[in-house]
């Protein structure tokens, strides 16, 4: 047995129950919401409440930037999605002090793996996609999946899956589905997507104003729902998503084409929780950027005037995962015209998935015209090894489409600094900035010391000055 199992099951489930008990059980009393995924769980998270809130449900949210219970906002602390179980608890109770009746709970691998959540009944398990992070933790795709897919085993009776038909992990989730039906488990299927889904995103356009797309749906069927049956002849795998009459026009003011899905995933939910299509539109239509979301933070009367703006586009975003930063790097090319530049800063962390950084190199260096390394947390890691390791990946990049590359190797904030600092020294107005992998957060870890640090403050620094 592994060392890593025998502190789940000696250490933290131990901890799970006892805080379970002391705040006694406060998610019997509450409808939770679980968001997982790889990428895209914090907005989708926070659309869902956005909605919820919108149309006066008595809602709360743990997710990754903080935790919403009544009137209050709380920090959940550093580089943390899902708080420990003491914490998860002591929100869930509060919550139930506060007469709230929905949570929408932001869930990872991590927590799901550790017990953090045991005790904890949902009624609804939101999946996002499931690519590839946390193999430093997991070791490989199958078993970050097992982890993912243990939220489908801490539904309650009549639980509903709501899962991307596009993404790769969608069969998986189907056959997990299949596997609690043979168990006498009552379970509803809503699947979404742009090419497959029930819930289908079509006449999908991006531009400077955001996304807006048009929601389709199957002529005769909405909801799969499944039942165990002794003859068991369900196909959940040759469904025909046929194209459906047009139900919906939805327009939310963010950039990011991939934000679709995480408004699919929102409307699917809040859909089955019986709210009007219209009203679940309007209130995506006044959904926000979330800080360190494709938070666009050059200081412009609004992002039409960009193109006039004697700045370029500055952008900060959480990407730190190579389908993360393929998809916003993707969604900014979609942005440029055709005399903008795009230069990505990034790095990657310490003591995290090391087989990530040469993918992330070869992605950035397919879709940036510049390249700027620097440092994101490398913790006890030797951060010059990791932008070599980062590097390997760019070199794969034919010799003629090879991006301008800068490093940052020495391991202090101000290499962080520096790097931002290089990029607005070398763009010109017409181009984009996109600073990558902190997002939201405050704090850069060297050695084993968190130093108070801000994207954002920097941007806004410079700009400043």
């Amino acid at each position: 047995m592994k060392l890593q199992t025998i502190k789940n099951y000696f250490l933290h489930l131990p901890q799970a129950i006892f805080w379970n008990i002391i705040y006694r059980f406060p998610s019997k009393k509450l409808k939770i919401i679980g968001v997982t995924g790889t990428d895209g769980k914090t907005t989708t998270s926070n659309m869902i409440y956005h909605i919820l809130k919108h149309n006066n449900f008595k809602s709360g949210m743990v997710s990754t930037i903080s935790a919403k219970i009544g009137d209050d906002d709380l920090d959940t602390g550093f580089h943390v999605t899902s708080p420990n179980p003491k914490d998860i608890q002591k929100y869930l109770k509060m919550m139930v002090d506060k007469k709230i009746e929905y949570v929408v709970l932001e869930t990872t691998s991590h927590a799901l793996d550790q017990f953090r959540y045991w005790g904890i009944k949902f009624d609804y398990a939101v999946y996002t996609n499931i690519t590839q992070d946390h193999f430093d933790y997991h070791e490989n795709y199958e078993n970050y999946l097992e982890a993912k897919l243990k939220l489908i085993d801490n539904l309650k009776g009549n639980g509903v899956v709501v899962a991307n038909a596009d993404d790769r992990s969608y069969e998986f989730i189907q056959k997990r589905i299949l596997q609690m039906i043979r168990l006498s488990r009552k379970m509803d299927l809503v699947s979404y997507g742009i090419d497959k889904g029930i819930n289908k995103a079509k006449n999908v356009q991006t531009n400077l104003e955001g996304i807006q797309f048009n929601l389709y749906r199957k002529d005769n069927e909405t909801w799969y729902s499944a039942e165990f049956d002794e003859k068991l002849n369900i196909d959940l795998f040759s469904m025909n998503h046929k194209d459906g009459i047009l139900d919906k026009l939805f327009q939310v003011p963010m950039l990011g084409n991939y934000n679709v899905y995480n408004a699919l995933a929102a409307i699917s939910v809040c859909e089955n929780l019986k709210i009007n299509l219209d009203n679940i539109a309007t209130a995506l239509s006044t959904f926000t950027s979330l800080p360190g979301r494709m938070e666009v933070m050059t200081n412009k009367s609004y992002l039409e005037s960009w193109k006039h703006s004697d700045l370029p586009m500055i952008i900060v975003d959480f990407a730190h995962t190579p389908n993360a930063l393929e998809n916003a790097l993707t969604a900014v090319n979609n942005l440029k015209s055709k005399d903008s530049k795009l230069i990505v800063i990034f790095g990657c962390a310490g003591l995290r998935d090391t087989s990530k950084r040469p993918i992330m190199g070869e992605v950035a260096a397919k879709l940036a015209d510049t390249i700027i390394l620097v440092p994101e947390d490398p913790r006890t890691e030797d951060l010059e090894e990791i932008n070599n390791q980062i590097e390997i990946g760019i070199r794969k990049v034919e010799e003629a489409f090879k991006p301008e590359v800068f490093r940052f190797d020495e391991p202090e904030v101000k290499s962080r600094e520096l790097g931002i600092a290089k990029a607005m020294e070398i763009a010109n107005p017409q181009d984009i900035i996109v600073i990558c992998g902190k997002g939201h957060e405050q704090s850069l870890c060297f050695g084993t010391t968190e130093y108070p640090y801000s994207d954002q403050e920097v941007v806004r620094k410079l700009i400043k000055d």
